[in-house]
């Protein structure tokens, strides 16, 4: 029995056996498909380590991403709060997992001393200790100017290494100080406007998105004809907006997945599993 079972798809096994290998070397008893003894009955073996493990690392890729099995593995381990999510190349996560916390592990070589790996220990031992990740574990630098969201899933900050050198030159150029939006911003900025459903020829809904600096809070407003929804954002990650419904009545505490694309908008209930598509209306 190990306490840490590691999720990934064979083909990435290369970049998942430094991860293993890290893992062990700082103490910890992993487990990985590869020590499936020989004869031993694959889907039982696999069933039963990842019951008996306290904690998931999920190794997300484009392969693993598109991978059933991978999915289920970390959905399951999500259920019980032991998921820790690393990323060892660029892709978009699976739907309901992008506003969680992933260790950005790409480009990495083995060295025990990055940062990065070291925030993965430390997620890993929080989760076994059944405690919040440190500070800094896990998630991108908040790149969005507003103040921090305290209903940030996670929480956290992402633990920086900078290395600044300086060359200075009389006939340097004066540097461009214009503010640049955040990934963040953009994405909010392009929920706003009017969406209709199925198309603009029915009813239009007017997107605006309201930010509260005395309570630290952006929410989401729907203004229809008759009707008027307000959510308040809880994550802001790779172009999906996630938010706590606040009204109607009926409607509160549900969570609404939100991905504004460039013609149509796509929500998403995690109550009811509903989904709706509404176009760009001029």
């Amino acid at each position: 029995m190990a306490d840490v079972f590691v999720s990934y798809k064979r083909e990435d096994e290369p970049a998942v056996a430094r991860l293993v290998k890290a893992l062990r070397g700082d103490g910890l008893t992993v487990w990985w498909d590869r020590d499936i003894p020989t004869g031993a009955p694959w889907e039982e073996t696999i069933e039963k380590e990842h019951g008996l493990a306290r904690c998931l690392v999920v190794c997300w890729s484009k392969a693993a991403v598109a991978s059933e099995n991978v999915k289920a593995e970390a959905r399951k381990a999500r259920g019980k709060n032991q998921l820790v999510q690393t990323f060892i190349e660029p892709c978009e996560p699976p739907m309901f997992f992008g506003e969680r916390q992933g260790i950005d592990l790409t480009g990495w070589t083995g060295r025990a001393d990055d940062p990065r790996i070291k925030a993965v220990i430390a997620g890993v031992r929080a989760t076994l200790e059944g405690r919040e990740a440190e500070a800094g574990v896990g998630m991108a630098a908040p790149k969005s100017r507003t103040p921090p969201m305290p209903m940030l899933i996670g929480g956290g900050v992402a633990l920086l290494a900078v290395v600044a050198v300086g060359v200075w030159f009389a006939s340097r150029p004066t540097p461009d100080t214009t503010p640049q939006p955040s990934a963040e911003d953009i994405t909010l900025a392009a929920i706003e406007g009017r969406w209709g459903t199925p198309t603009c020829a029915g009813s239009i809904y007017t997107y605006s998105v309201v930010r509260d600096p005395s309570a630290e809070q952006i929410r989401i407003v729907s203004q229809g004809p008759e009707t008027r929804h307000e959510g308040r954002v809880i994550s802001v990650t790779d172009g999906l907006v996630v938010t706590e419904a606040l009204t109607p009545e009926e409607d509160r505490g549900n969570v609404v997945e939100i991905r504004p694309e460039p013609t149509q908008l796509v929500l998403q209930s995690r109550r009811d599993e509903f989904r709706l598509v509404m176009a760009k209306c001029p």
